[in-house]
């Protein structure tokens, strides 16, 4: 049963597809820290910190309910017809 559940894990397929998520998911972090950076960089040393924080736990929140809707998009029938 457990074989079945988990058949077509750990395939060449799937490693070159986790390796593409990871890759992408790299670049965008980068992206994103570069512009967090470049925003908190004349901010008081006393809000510097807060807004890093804040803004760091915005982009995964965003890119999180952005994966969801993606999702619920791929989900609907005759979409990716």
């Amino acid at each position: 049963m457990l074989e079945t559940l988990l058949g077509g894990m750990f395939s060449p397929e799937w490693f070159a597809a986790l390796s593409g998520i990871i890759l992408l998911d790299l670049v965008l972090s980068g992206d994103n820290a570069i512009l967090i950076a470049l925003a908190c960089k004349n901010l008081p040393e006393h809000n510097r910190g807060k807004a890093i924080v804040v803004g760091g736990m915005g982009a995964v929140l965003i890119r999180i309910i952005c994966t969801l809707f993606a999702t619920g998009l791929l989900a609907m029938p005759y979409l990716e017809f």
